[in-house]
């Protein structure tokens, strides 16, 4: 039998199970490279690691779709449940709606007029005629006058800034074009601040790099990132010079925009997030806006938003009411600035670019508003220069929304609750854009001499320097102005200034480019008619600006009105930023309080006044009393105020002193006053008021105990006349401001009718700093009636969540003087109270009563009654009513056509 010899073991293991060998299990090209033994070549390493690469992409794409799906899944899965979310309010709200009486009412009587009246029936269309068919009058009406292209009326709240910036253009250029400064004209300055932007920062600077204007900078502030983001910048430095990189210790977003603005060099100015990017013409676009409308110093335009991941974010709730078409990515913002600065809503938005001449007027970013340090910047812009929507409406902007940006944060930040803090700052921002300054110009010369006239046509005052030793740091904005002949040696800075002084060297002709600012002065400008002449050559500023000088110290302008206009802005923006940083960082009070008397005069009341004042119980080490002078020019106060300090406080070791306020007006005295103070509650006493032995101590022993309380006032009473005119009425009390309250005990005010007013009243030192002190609109001014800076002051800080109230244990005693006491001070009193409660309504502190013929008749009607009444003095009360009624009537009639006024912040 011949022998039979076993499969080899490694054969048969190999061998497929349908009888194929491993070598046709391979493809055809890699079957054919098998050498007859079975192992694969070299070549077919290779082959194979190209196959199996292949496969791997293969993978990687597929697992790239499938999580791009997911992300879509995700995105709309979001969507469903928020739409979910507002499916079930609306529900929740219409089965909360059907079970009111008032809807099951309004039910009932629709079913009892479909069945009297048909909705078909002819009963039915003549009853809804007189509806239907002036309805769709004014609605044709409406379409037409859009066509027109003629104005739509103001609400009340463009109405408010639009009669502001009027007043504001009646005294100052609207145009600056004039003003001239050290920069590199048509390069635009991007400054894109970063704090751990590993994940999107690529993004944002790809897109500026890719902008169609290639003019440009980008300055990126490196604010302390702890990320990768160092090496992305340092990457991105060493492949392009126009990027320069800025590291820096984290100190928050205001902090790093004004650091790396300090660097930039450009005639245009702008920034961006790391987490949003430009659209590739959005540089273009914004700069040929700019060069369009050269007197406008900023514009803003419209934005795409994005999600997370880039996507267009549709159907989102961010920017609801501005989206166009609705539920699309495109928002198209307001055109009209006019509400910027009176509603808190920053319709502004991202995509901007302004002019380098607004920087050197407004000053840095403030660092006391992380979050809202663009709106506060804006709203700057919106009360002294020119801010306009751009001319072209596409978005040029890609707005990120995502889970760690600053938008998303909104609650953990409190952005929106500092809004309120803001708004109330805003306020107080164009009251004081609005008072007058405080010049002193010295020097020869034309220009010297033009602007000290143009000072007097704008209602400011003009002083000798060094006439006003003991001004307040605060609320009294000063400007030195000296002339320098260029070449010479430069003149010294005055030392006998206030350290709030803006110093300003006047230099007539052309300065050259290698001029340095003389050491103490903090501007110096040159007034040349050459419109081409530049200020300085850009490259000197550059090595400057490589010191960090800022670039806000040298300027030339070519007309007188924009040297006033320039130096008046410039003047009252430093004024500003130190008012909001006492504001914001206030010292801690070095006594308990301060008692602020305002006098006009020397006079026996004063001496009686502060006599009360030098009588209180409370310990003399623990308040001071500060009488301010609001005619310093005469002297007359001091001198007064230093013998009655010699004989009655001295002794006792009480600390009394005077400081002087030039500007007239009460307002202007009390916040003079609250500069001055060191005490945490500040108490206002008349110079005409005697106040009560025991009237400081009860006075803080309400504060003590109402620690929410922010203003307290206390009894004012009346010290009637002798011998009392036959005409003096009881109840005529408070027209010579006695206050007596029917309680008696501590009582919060809930309305501004309920509110203390004048001898009397008192205020944390804090509450009136955060509103940013009285509105000097408000208040009385030399001898006229007018008044209201107490209820404007308590509407204020009751916006920033504090309480007002009333302690009637708190008294003082009014003694006025005689000849106050006729029937004409009544007569302009009551004028002067109607107008001042309409100012107020007006400038939105308080309610408004839109109606003008109802309250009219309905007054004129009781009036007339009284008329007719046997008492002289109801008579006469009667009549000066009815003549403040219709004087009123007049007023709301004029507001309310100038509210069709053509809208002065829109562009033409």
């Amino acid at each position: 039998m011949s022998q039979i010899e076993e499969p080899d073991q490694s054969e048969a293991c190999d061998a497929d199970p349908g009888g194929r060998t491993p070598t046709q299990n391979l493809p055809g090209s890699l079957a054919r490279s098998v050498d007859p033994i079975g192992s694969p070549t070299d070549d077919d390493d290779a082959s194979l690691m190209d196959l199996l690469a292949e496969r791997e992409r293969e993978i990687t794409a597929l697992r790239e779709q499938l999580s791009e799906r997911d992300l879509a899944e995700k995105h709309l899965q979001a969507q469903v449940e928020l739409l979910e979310e507002e499916l079930e309010e609306i529900l929740a709200w219409r089965e909360h709606i059907g079970k009111s009486l008032a809807w099951q009412a309004t039910q009932r009587f629709c079913r009892t007029i479909d069945r009297v009246m048909p909705p078909e029936s002819r009963r039915r269309r003549a009853l809804t005629l007189p509806y239907h068919g002036p309805r769709r009058g004014l609605s044709l009406l409406a379409r037409t006058w859009k066509k027109t292209g003629l104005p739509y009326p103001h609400n009340w709240y463009t109405y408010c800034f639009d009669r502001y910036k009027r007043q504001w253009l009646a005294s100052h250029a609207e145009d600056l074009t004039g003003l001239s400064l050290p920069t590199i004209p048509r390069l635009v300055s991007v400054v894109l601040p970063v704090y751990n932007g590993e994940d999107y920062v690529r993004e944002s600077i790809d897109s500026i790099l890719g902008q169609t204007w290639r003019d440009f900078e980008l300055i990126i502030v490196n604010d302390g990132s702890t990320d990768s983001t160092s090496a992305i910048l340092e990457e991105y430095r060493a492949k392009d010079d126009r990027i320069r990189v800025l590291d820096q210790e984290n100190q928050k977003l205001p902090k790093a925009l004004s650091n790396g603005f300090h660097l930039a060099r450009g005639e245009y100015l702008t920034w961006t997030s790391a987490d949003n990017h430009f659209k590739p013409q959005f540089l273009e676009k914004m700069v040929g806006c700019l060069q369009r409308h050269a007197s406008w110093d900023m514009c803003w335009a419209n934005v795409d938003i994005i999600g997370e991941n880039g996507e267009p974010l549709r159907h989102s709730k961010e920017y609801r009411d501005y989206q166009r078409p609705m539920g699309s990515e495109h928002v198209h913002l307001p055109e009209d600035p006019s509400s910027l600065n009176i509603w808190p809503n920053n319709y502004v938005g991202a995509a901007f670019l302004y002019r380098a001449r607004a920087r050197f007027l407004l000053g840095d970013y403030s660092p006391w508003r992380f979050g809202l340090e663009d709106y506060d910047y804006w709203m700057r812009m919106n009360v002294f220069l020119k801010l306009r929507h751009a001319d072209f409406k596409e978005p040029v902007y890609d707005y990120r929304f995502h889970d760690t940006s600053l938008t998303s944060r909104d609650k953990e930040l409190g952005i929106t609750k500092d809004r309120t803090r803001l708004m109330v700052f805003e306020d107080f921002r164009r009251d004081f854009a609005l008072t007058p300054l405080l010049w002193s110009i010295e020097g020869e010369g034309t220009a010297c001499n033009s602007l000290r006239e143009r000072v007097g046509q704008a209602g400011h005052y003009v002083c000798t320097s060094g006439e006003y030793k003991d001004l307040p740091a605060f609320w009294v904005p000063y400007i030195h102005v000296t002339a320098w002949k260029s070449g010479g040696n430069p003149p010294v800075a005055p030392r006998d200034l206030p350290d709030s002084s803006l110093l300003v060297l006047l230099v007539e002709g052309d300065m050259a480019p290698e001029t340095q600012l003389p050491e103490g002065w903090d501007l110096c400008v040159s007034i040349s008619p050459d419109e081409t002449s530049v200020a300085l050559d850009h490259r000197a500023m550059t090595e400057r600006d490589k010191q960090a000088a800022g670039n806000r110290s040298l300027a030339q302008v070519r007309d007188l009105e924009t040297l006033f206009s320039t130096l008046d802005i410039r003047g009252r923006c430093d004024q500003l930023a130190r008012i909001e940083a006492e504001i914001e960082n206030r010292p801690a009070a070095e006594l308990d309080a301060t008692v602020i008397i305002c006098t006009y005069r020397r006079s026996e009341r004063l001496v009686h006044a502060l006599q009360s004042v030098a009588r209180q119980g409370f310990p003399s080490d623990r308040f001071e009393t500060l009488v301010v002078d609001n005619a310093p020019g005469k002297g007359e106060v001091h001198e007064q105020v230093a013998e009655i300090c010699s004989r009655d406080f001295d002794p006792v070791g009480k600390e009394l002193r005077t400081i002087s306020c030039p500007l007239k007006g009460l307002s202007f005295a009390r916040n003079a006053g609250i500069a001055a103070a060191r005490g945490e509650v500040l108490l206002f006493l008349d110079d005409d008021a005697i106040a009560d032995d025991d009237w400081l101590e009860k006075t803080l022993a309400a504060f003590d105990q109402n620690p929410k309380a922010g203003i307290i006032g206390g009894k004012i009473l009346l010290v009637d006349p002798e011998p009392k005119p036959y005409w003096y009425l009881e109840r005529w009390r408070g027209f010579w401001s006695h206050f007596e309250p029917g309680y008696d005990r501590y009582t919060r005010s809930k309305f501004w009718w309920e509110d203390p007013w004048g001898a009397n009243w008192s205020a944390r030192r804090e509450a009136l700093l955060q509103i940013g002190g009285f509105r000097t609109r408000y208040g009385r001014v030399g001898k006229d009636y007018g008044g209201g800076e107490e209820i404007v002051a308590g509407e204020c800080v009751r916006m920033l969540g504090m309480d007002i109230g009333v302690e009637p244990a708190s008294r003082v005693k009014h003694d006025v003087e005689p000849d106050r006491f006729t029937m004409e001070h009544v007569s302009k009193t009551i004028a002067a109270g109607d107008m001042v409660i309409y100012q107020a309504m007006r400038d939105l502190y308080i309610g408004l009563e839109a109606k003008i013929v109802i309250p009219l008749f309905k007054q004129s009607a009781i009036n007339l009654v009284f008329m007719c009444s046997p008492s002289t003095s109801r008579r006469y009360e009667a009549r000066a009513r009815f003549r403040s009624a219709w004087r009123l009537a007049r007023r709301k009639f004029v507001d309310r056509m100038r509210k069709w006024r053509k809208p002065i912040c829109t562009k033409p």
